[in-house]
């Protein structure tokens, strides 16, 4: 049976057990689980580098100290995060992973609350589909300058998505919105609300909608609801090449005003 203990800021240990669960308090030091929206999570150098939550997580920060190792945190049943405070720092000096999968149909998530960031050199797998996306972005939050690639997958005709709401923005992230796998399948997708939901912006980042992999998929979407007055501000959009998507892709950058960097 899993050891577990009252939330409390904590550091992954170098030799974790129990699988690597999140939620076993003698994987930290010390021996209590972060999971409070006042505590702090903090990552070094491990030998088992792959935390995995098996509950519903609250933090206000997760930080990868100076020479961590590179970790892959993942999300086992659906489970989520919620970021109250800074949000993900890392002064690691490596990627750090996070896998965001959807479980018997109940998807992944981090939320990202208040002026929360997704962080620097920070990679996130999202398979999580709409309508409930695997990131969302709320408040003043920002994505800083992550990479986040919105898969497709056999198992879902939607793809991953990430949504921005409020006043958040992607700021300088890459975002690459994958095309669907089968025919009918959808791609992933970036969602920008607007109106009543504030008005999320696009920052300076870079996305990238591919085309579908095989005949009758459909490619990445990036969709925008809300005020078409709605700021984008230096956003960039490379559209890769397939013949129904291309058509469709285009028809979108001229409704949302964006600049169309290049068509593959």
């Amino acid at each position: 049976m899993a050891s577990t203990a009252f939330a409390g800021s904590a550091t992954w240990n170098v030799n974790p057990t129990n699988g690597g669960d999140w939620s076993t308090a003698t994987n930290w030091t010390p021996n209590t689980v972060p999971n409070d929206p006042a505590d702090v999570a903090t990552f070094s150098v491990s030998n088992r580098p792959t935390p995995t939550l098996s509950e519903p997580i609250a933090l206000a920060e997760m930080i990868f100290a100076p020479g961590a190792s590179a970790y892959t945190i993942g999300f086992a049943r659906g489970r989520n995060i919620n970021l109250y405070g800074t949000g993900i720092t890392n002064n690691s000096g490596s990627a750090q992973h996070f896998l965001l999968d959807q479980f018997r149909g109940v998807s992944a998530q981090i939320v990202f609350h208040n002026s929360a960031t997704a962080g620097d050199e920070t990679v996130f797998s999202v398979t999580s589909p709409y309508p409930i996306p695997g990131l969302f972005f709320i408040d003043t939050s920002s994505a800083g300058t992550s990479t986040i690639i919105n898969n497709s997958t056999l198992d879902d005709v939607h793809g991953g998505d990430v949504t921005f709401t409020d006043g958040s923005t992607a700021a300088d992230s890459t975002i690459i919105n994958d095309g669907g796998l089968f025919s009918g399948g959808q791609g992933g997708n970036t969602t920008f609300l607007g109106s009543g939901n504030g008005s999320a912006t696009a920052g300076n980042a870079t996305i990238t909608a591919e085309g579908g992999r095989v005949s009758g998929a459909l490619g990445g979407t990036r969709r925008n609801l809300g005020s078409r007055e709605k700021r984008l501000l230096n956003c960039s959009l490379t559209m890769r090449r397939s013949f129904w998507q291309l058509v469709r892709l285009q028809d979108l950058a001229v409704c949302l005003g964006i600049r169309v960097d290049q068509i593959e």
